[in-house]
């Protein structure tokens, strides 16, 4: 999986970023299907369903829920009054948020294949309505 990240790393940065004029055997259709293979290797890394193999909850839980239940416990200590801080921020690399995206269960729905894009933000907000908790969830991509 990573001698594909890193090929495809490669060829993007060549290829897309710098307009380089690529080897013959970098057609069109082995661009097209690099990219594929390596989307569906990195979800499927995190826990998605692929290559003939179910959803791994377990994976999921082990790659994503770490900082879902961070967001959780904070959830919890704002609607308890454990806490005064009504903000909190956390830094990530774009697997760190495809991972919690596909956890959510978000990630074909709102980046499709591969990752979230640089910069991108997700936001997380505890809402209550009528002494109702909800979380509101978006990807600024």
């Amino acid at each position: 999986m990573r001698t594909l990240s890193r090929m495809l790393g490669i060829l993007v940065v060549e290829k897309d970023d710098f307009n380089l004029t690529m080897p013959e055997w970098v057609t069109d259709r082995f661009y097209a299907d690099l990219t594929q293979a390596n989307n569906e290797g990195e979800d499927f890394v995190d826990g998605a369903a692929g290559f003939g193999l179910s959803e791994d909850t377990e994976l999921l839980r082990l790659r994503g829920g770490f900082i879902l239940k961070e967001f959780v416990k904070n959830f919890k200590d704002v609607i308890n009054n454990s806490t005064t801080t009504r903000y909190f921020a956390y830094s990530g690399h774009d697997s760190t948020e495809r991972a919690l995206l596909l956890t959510l269960g978000l990630k074909n729905a709102t980046v499709g294949p591969g990752n979230p894009d640089y910069t991108s933000v997700i936001a997380c907000e505890l809402w209550k309505r009528v002494e109702e908790y909800y979380v509101k969830t978006s990807l600024k991509n």
